[in-house]
């Protein structure tokens, strides 16, 4: 027989007196545990070939996942790089928004100088406005008096409401300026108009009841009631002259177109031209 078979001895009953005399298990704690002597179960060797397959199975699964997390690691130059690029698009366009921002704010200087310098001509208007309006309300005046004499009462009533407005501290100076171009706007409308009113005049040094007649500032006529003297406003020498018949009916054709009573139509009227040299 073969020497391996010698020392293998049987017990009559199909047991083994030396099993494993020349098994090696690769497990070194199974082969410490052979040599102390130990007897170790069936179901702890078991245990212990699970536990190593399990271990193998681990390892197997951990080392792909370790070279995937080195591979998806972003390289720290590359971060920095982007981080730069990201910094330097920044910077440009900042330099474009301050470029802008730049000519923005020129262009408000100019406007403040601008608007600045409108200041200072505006206080020096108003600064000459006051002693302006004062003027201005004297000329008026004056140009009631020597104009023909029509609702002389009433304008000159605006006059002294004017000079009245004039020494109020509660209206400024631009509101007292503004009246007073009201009112040379009202004395600019009547040489566009016409009108014809009653009222009380003196002739040939008589006072009459007459109706009066204006056409623009070219006329200023009068006519009685029963229409029996007619006569004009001399302006030249201030007086009203009287007139022959043959303007009677001139003068009251025009007093029934300014009253709307009668459609327009050539009349004739006594109007005074500028003799020629």
């Amino acid at each position: 027989m073969h020497q391996g078979l010698t020392d293998v001895k049987s017990t009559g009953r199909g047991r083994i007196d030396n099993p494993g005399a020349d098994f090696h298990h690769p497990d070194p704690g199974f082969q410490q545990a052979q040599r102390r002597g130990d007897r170790m179960k069936p179901e702890s060797m078991f245990k212990r070939a699970i536990a190593t397959a399990a271990t193998v199975c681990l390892c197997v699964l951990i080392s792909p996942l370790t070279l995937a997390d080195n591979h998806g690691a972003e390289d720290p130059d590359a971060e920095k790089l982007k981080e730069y690029l990201s910094v330097a698009n920044l910077v440009d366009s900042l330099k474009v928004y301050n470029r802008q921002q730049e000519v923005l704010l020129a262009d408000q200087q100019a406007e403040i100088d601008t608007l600045e310098r409108s200041i200072e001509d505006i206080a020096s208007i108003r600064r000459q406005l006051s002693p302006l309006t004062e003027r201005m309300i004297l000329s008026l005046e004056a140009f009631i008096q020597l104009d023909i004499p029509f609702r002389t009462e009433e304008r000159l009533a605006v006059v002294e409401e004017l000079k009245y407005h004039l020494d109020r501290a509660d209206l400024t100076p631009t509101d007292k300026f503004r009246r007073v171009m009201e009112a040379y706007a009202a004395e600019i409308e009547y040489a566009t108009t016409k009108e014809a009113y009653a009222g009380t005049i003196e002739v040939d040094g008589q006072s009459r009841q007459v109706n009066i007649l204006r056409w623009g500032r070219v006329l200023l006529a009068f006519q009685t009631p029963d229409r029996s003297l007619t006569g004009v406003w001399d302006n030249e020498n201030r007086e009203w002259k009287s007139l022959g018949n043959e303007y009677n009916d001139g003068v009251r054709d025009a007093m029934r177109m300014a009253r709307g009573t009668m459609t327009e139509d050539i009349v004739l009227l006594p109007l005074s031209a500028p003799l020629s040299d």
